[in-house]
């Protein structure tokens, strides 16, 4: 009876104190292998598409998904060997029989095979994110694995002719980039590094020589795009901006005078006369301003 008693007051007294049971803390996920990792990943894949079981036959079972690229259902198996179905969609006059083969979970994941018949000059939309090759006249899409890009890179459209120089990722996740400069003139931010590729060297000079014809240069040091500055032929006119400050149109023979006005900035192809015009009147504007300053 006394123990009951002292029991009790001594539940009491740690109550009154504030005692807290506190449970011990969970110890920390151990970090996945790259295996795991993908294992994981393929497992979602799997959720992803929803995957249905059919039946089974002599030991090999058949499963089927619905691409959601196609909207076609898409059979495969458990065992090796190429499985596939066929079907002929048509598009105006046109008609193409498409061959999808069937997925291997053991080897083929993430690989479509579509034998397509066309007309000359027809063309196939390649999926972002995917490359197409040609393997005895079978176009072959694969998920292409994304290619890790820096400053300054000069890179491809997918999708178009267009060539933008890399800048920065501006999102975690990097799918999303800017960009210094652009073929098509448009903005350079917000662009999806999914539609992009590392140019080629042949793309690449291609893309220097463009540049070259529109009279701009690419400093990859300073990271600027640069205008290139002409000089007329000898025995061609050009003008300047001189006494009076006024533009004047000379003929360019080489000399001192025309080589002063050259490494000074003062030239200006027949073609620039508006610009010249513009310079001289600027020009004209401080010397105006200056006048009238009041003299001490």
């Amino acid at each position: 009876m006394k123990k009951l008693i002292l029991l009790s007051v001594l539940a009491i007294v740690v109550a009154s104190c504030g005692y807290e049971i506190r449970k011990k803390p969970e110890p920390p996920k151990p970090k996945l292998t790259k295996e795991q990792i993908r294992k994981q990943e393929y497992e979602q894949r799997l959720k992803d598409y929803d995957v249905v079981f059919l039946f089974e036959c002599n030991g090999v079972k058949v499963y089927r998904f619905k691409d959601d690229w196609t909207g076609e259902y898409i059979y495969f198996t458990n065992a090796n060997g190429t499985t596939y179905y066929e079907y002929t969609r048509r598009t105006g006059k046109t008609s193409e029989t498409i061959k999808v083969q069937s997925l291997n979970t053991n080897k083929q994941i993430n690989k479509i095979t579509m034998e397509i018949k066309l007309s000359a000059g027809d063309a196939i939309q390649v999926p972002a994110g995917c490359k197409a090759t040609i393997k005895e006249n079978t176009i072959v899409i694969e998920k292409r694995e994304q290619e890790e890009f820096k400053d300054g890179d000069i890179l491809h459209s997918t999708a178009s002719s267009r060539v933008v120089i890399f800048k920065c990722y501006t999102d975690e996740a990097k799918s999303i980039f800017c960009n210094y400069y652009n073929s098509a003139n448009a903005s350079n931010s917000c662009w999806d590094i999914s539609y992009f590729r590392h140019t080629t060297k042949e793309e690449k000079r291609a893309f220097f020589d463009d540049l070259k014809t529109k009279g701009l240069h690419w400093n990859a040091e300073t990271k600027e795009m640069e205008k290139i500055r002409k000089r007329a032929k000898k025995g061609e006119k050009y003008l300047f901006i001189g006494r009076g400050i006024c533009v004047y149109e000379i003929t360019d023979i080489n000399d001192t005078s025309d080589n002063e006005n050259y490494n000074l900035g003062n030239y200006y192809l027949l073609s620039e006369r508006k610009e010249a015009e513009e310079d001289a009147k600027a020009i004209r504007a401080i010397f105006e301003k200056r006048k009238k300053v009041i003299q001490a």
